[in-house]
């Protein structure tokens, strides 16, 4: 186990576009691209907070995931960027630690991203002391509080509801619908479809406009 440092990465709003060159120097190194961890480069439309603060423990067989700060301040393991198709794969942070309940609710602000089409909000249920099976929902357990919770993972809205009145809490969360799946098919755990994580994309102004700028060795911002 050794430290490792953990940065925030930030989405720059459309609200805001502007993009510099080489051409003014005040503005040349403003925003430039970075390595981190498994991911590799990182550069617009992120920016990244520094310097890194040491705030993770992981085994030397894992490398290091940048965090992303969204929508009030929620905090995403970013796990890939696709720069070309503009979709970000993220995940939230407290659903990496295996065993543990999902949560909160992980929700992204509209005006900055929106989920692809591969994603859907499913249902997670906690408390369900009269548990039984069903199909169409994944029965597990689960830790929270120090207390191992039977739960449901469900996809239907209606067998939510139903199952809902039997549970003590419900949690949705983003998910990518053939992760879900392989879980309903017994084929992924849990943890391995919240490892998953879902995706997202992002549309800015004046795309094509930055583009050039970065290529050309500016930034924007």
């Amino acid at each position: 186990m050794h430290l490792i440092f953990s940065v925030f990465i930030f989405f720059l709003s459309h609200r805001f576009p502007k993009s510099v060159s080489t051409d003014d120097v005040q503005f040349s190194n403003c925003n430039p691209s970075f390595q981190c961890g498994g991911l590799g480069k990182i550069e617009y439309p992120f920016l990244a907070r520094w310097p890194p603060a040491p705030s993770r423990w992981a085994s030397g067989d894992q490398p290091a995931l940048p965090e992303w700060r969204g929508h009030h301040w929620d905090q995403y393991r970013v796990i890939d960027i696709d720069y070309n198709a503009q979709v970000p794969k993220i995940g939230t942070i407290n659903n990496g630690s295996k065993g543990a309940c999902p949560h909160p609710n992980a929700t992204i602000d509209p005006s900055l991203m929106s989920y692809t089409s591969k994603v859907e909000n499913d249902t997670f249920l906690f408390d369900c002391w009269q548990y039984e099976d069903h199909p169409g929902s994944y029965g597990f357990t689960c830790e929270m509080d120090d207390l191992q919770r039977p739960s449901y993972f469900v996809v239907n809205t209606s067998l939510a509801n139903e199952l809902g009145s039997k549970c003590g809490e419900r949690v949705v969360i983003p998910v990518l619908g053939t992760a879900a799946q392989t879980l309903l098919n017994h084929s992924l755990g849990v943890d391995g479809l919240l490892r998953e994580g879902f995706e997202v994309e992002w549309e800015v102004e004046e795309e094509e406009e930055c583009g050039e700028c970065v290529e050309s060795g500016g930034g924007c911002g």
